[in-house]
């Protein structure tokens, strides 16, 4: 039996100019070009970015090109684009140069993303005045993001996403300051109040925590700012 040398790590040869688009990065570019998320771009960047170090020829990058072609072709046609874009895409495919092929797709699909959150915008500033009405009713409440989402039947990152874009504000934000001031107005009209009531009536569980939260925002503690409130009222 002839002997069977055995290959070590530093004896086989690994090519680094093949394409690499593997289907993991090509449904991570689409959920999210799908979702319109600002990283859509960073995503079909670091793609082309990860080939480039390969150091690939003009086959493999048109290779490359046609890969991103057929991903971004799909995105269009499953969100029913215009046609005009369809055909855009479909002639900036043909040509042969690949690096402008893939600045052409890289052109389409920011215009396509750029677009889409414009329309999201302004589809949904109507639903997020009716979440902070939604905050504003229920803020006496344990409520979290997830009640939020669910009312208004998204999903919890995509409520977060148009909620802190069209509001400049997180929900937690949001919500804790909505909070402290009803606290400020209760303190304002009865400073006499408990503060672990007061705590429990804006929608704390936790005294400490109202505590903490009050400070952050006032800059002062419920007590220190009932104490002010009761001595303006003696004078």
């Amino acid at each position: 039996m002839r002997d069977k040398a055995i290959l070590t790590q530093n004896d086989i040869s690994v090519r680094t100019d093949t394409m690499h688009y593997p289907i993991s990065d090509e449904r991570k570019l689409i959920n999210a070009a799908l979702a319109a998320s600002p990283d859509t771009m960073a995503i079909f960047d670091g793609i082309v970015a990860e080939n480039h170090e390969r150091m690939m020829g003009e086959g493999e990058y048109r290779q490359l090109a046609s890969a991103l072609a057929s991903t971004v072709l799909r995105i269009l046609q499953e969100t029913k684009e215009d046609e005009s874009y369809i055909l855009a895409l479909r002639s900036l495919a043909d040509g042969s140069d690949a690096g402008r092929v893939i600045d052409g797709l890289r052109s389409i699909l920011s215009g396509y993303i750029s677009r889409k959150r414009m329309e999201d915008d302004a589809k949904y500033s109507t639903t997020v005045a009716l979440m902070k009405e939604y905050i504003q009713k229920h803020y006496a409440e344990p409520i979290m993001l997830i009640d939020l989402s669910e009312e208004f039947n998204l999903s919890p990152k995509y409520c977060s996403e148009i909620f802190n874009r069209l509001s400049g504000d997180t929900f937690k934000n949001y919500l804790n300051r909505f909070r402290v001031n009803a606290a400020q107005k209760m303190l304002d009209e009865t400073p006499e109040i408990r503060i672990s009531d007061l705590a429990l009536r804006v929608g704390f569980s936790s005294s400490n925590t109202f505590i903490r939260v009050f400070d952050k925002y006032m800059g002062v503690t419920p007590k220190q700012y009932a104490e002010s409130v009761m001595k303006r009222n003696s004078l």
